[in-house]
């Protein structure tokens, strides 16, 4: 018995480790998805049983739909049509995977799903680690680690995009693309009681060189402002003094490296002009032209694509086939859109759409009365996700076990506290 809740534990630990690392793969698969399959597989193989929840069986459904729809319905509109089907079935069945994860894990003891979320805590921190390695790798030696390693090195990808757009090299971590480091530092930030760490993830959201991550540290900032004004709550004065210490110390430290004063600079002003540009529409990233088409776009495609494409869309992580369809636009690509909402919307269907939303505003709504650290991070993450795609499968995993915690009135800060 004690052999198989070791097991147990060590998969579940493991799982979370990885559950982050974009970049670490085993035979092109990434390696959080495999280690989830030979969990699922011990749990059946184990339990003969499966216990599914109906959230979880309305996902698969919503899948299974959307997939339905990419083969027998959207395929003939698309170039590279077998290249789009292959991509969803393939996307389709690592998250039918992810899923039950969710459906064994969420009947484990405290403990083994305790050992999860501190295995993602420590991935969390391999990242915020390595994204400051790279930083400095970069400004000091002007050597692109990650194109090194991942790319000329272990030739695990063909290229690596390291600079955006305006040529500003951009903190990616062991990730392909520096957007998704907000829900990987935000998590550190809202489950860590040490200041130093809050301070340092805070910090590389701002000198990461992303948007997106710009605006999700400014709305930490700004919650945390309204929390200090507000006079009816309780502040812990050690942790306000320490935390004011710190951050104060890092704010003189950058003071003597002009370059990253500089470098926020220059982040801020490229996140103004393009919030200006679409107040204009004078456009001066295409990338920011690309973001207003998924918005303004919405109308056209809707009322183009037909009832069954609006319902169940194109398939999962196809989100991007109407704009090749419509616009032409990367018809060479398969590719989701960089915004989750039109990327569910468009590869599950206002069906998914509905089901995704609705679980995480109910996550927000109960865990906001067990812990506002839930709400807070979740509603940064969809405001942020309306900028960049962030749903990756880790994130949806952690979202989905979230409403298990929040049932047996865990906190968030709780959840990567070491067990015995």
């Amino acid at each position: 018995m004690k052999t198989k809740t070791g097991s147990k534990k060590s998969i579940s630990f493991l799982l979370g480790v990885c559950s982050t690392l974009q970049l670490l793969t085993i035979a092109g698969i990434n390696a959080f998805s495999i280690i989830a399959l030979i969990y699922v597989l011990f749990k059946i193989l184990s339990t003969r049983r499966l216990p599914i929840d109906r959230k979880s069986l309305l996902i698969i459904l919503s899948l299974l739909l959307s997939l339905i729809s990419n083969i027998f319905i959207s395929n003939r509109l698309l170039p590279n049509a077998d290249q789009w089907k292959v991509s969803c079935i393939k996307s389709s069945a690592i998250f039918v995977i992810i899923v039950l994860s969710y459906v064994y894990m969420k009947h484990e003891n405290d403990t083994v799903l305790k050992n999860f979320f501190r295995g993602v805590y420590y991935s969390c921190l391999i990242q915020l680690g390595w994204g400051y390695f790279q930083f400095i790798m970069y400004s000091l030696l002007s050597i692109d680690i990650n194109q090194l390693i991942f790319v000329e090195w272990l030739h695990i990808f063909d290229v690596f995009e390291s600079f955006n757009t305006r040529g500003h090299f951009n903190v990616t971590g062991l990730n392909t693309n520096a957007g998704v480091l907000a829900p990987i530092l935000l998590y550190l930030f809202f489950t860590t009681k040490k200041e130093l760490i809050k301070v340092m993830a805070l910090l590389l959201l701002f000198i990461s060189g992303n948007s997106t991550n710009m605006i999700c540290g400014l709305l930490v900032l700004a919650i945390f402002a309204v929390s200090l004004a507000q006079k009816k709550n309780r502040i812990n004065k050690h942790k306000l003094i320490m935390f004011s210490i710190i951050f104060l110390l890092f704010i003189v430290l950058i003071m003597f490296h002009q370059d990253i004063v500089d470098r926020i600079l220059v982040i801020y002003k490229s996140l103004l002009d393009r919030l200006n540009s679409i107040r204009t529409l004078n456009w001066t990233e295409g990338s920011t032209f690309v973001h207003y088409r998924y918005y303004s776009s919405f109308p056209t495609i809707i009322a183009s694509i037909g009832v069954l494409r609006v319902l169940f869309g194109f398939g999962f992580k196809c989100g991007g086939a109407p704009f090749v369809i419509f616009y032409n636009q990367y018809p060479d690509t398969i590719y989701g859109t960089e915004s989750d909402p039109i990327s569910f919307l468009y590869g599950l269907g206002i069906f998914g759409l509905v089901i995704f939303y609705s679980i995480l505003i109910k996550i927000v709504m109960n865990g906001r009365k067990i812990d506002k650290a839930y709400a807070i991070y979740l509603s940064i993450i969809c405001i942020g996700g309306i900028f960049y795609s962030l749903q990756m499968n880790w994130l949806i995993l952690i979202e989905l076990l979230f409403t298990e915690t929040i049932r047996r009135k865990m906190k968030m800060s709780k959840l990567v506290e070491k067990t015995k």
